[in-house]
């Protein structure tokens, strides 16, 4: 048996991965933001995938943001919009929060 020739050395290349990591989502999600998640799963809308250090390839467990190819809505977006509290919603619009003690 020969060594694997550097060009066709696997560990040249990242492995090819279906797991990755919402890039700017918080670590708890809604259960209105698993909902979401869980349709676009079952409906298998397609989905374009974008890697926000701009590198071609990326392994397993990076960070990426996903966009509905159909409607360019950003899923990251929608998934931390979805995940954040009423509170900060409001207060995002301008709105005074006042938190009672």
């Amino acid at each position: 048996m020969y060594p694997c020739p550097p060009p066709l050395s696997t560990e040249k290349y990242p492995v090819m991965t279906s797991q990755v990591i919402l890039a700017d989502v918080q670590d708890t999600l809604t259960p209105r933001a698993i909902e979401y998640l869980d349709k676009l799963r079952d409906d298998e809308v397609e989905l374009l995938l974008t890697i926000p250090s701009g590198t071609k390839t990326a392994s397993s467990g990076s960070a990426v943001v996903l966009t509905v190819k159909q409607n360019k809505e950003v899923v990251n977006r929608k998934v931390a919009d979805m995940s954040k509290p009423d509170w900060e919603k409001l207060q995002a619009q301008g709105v005074d929060v006042v938190e009672f003690v």
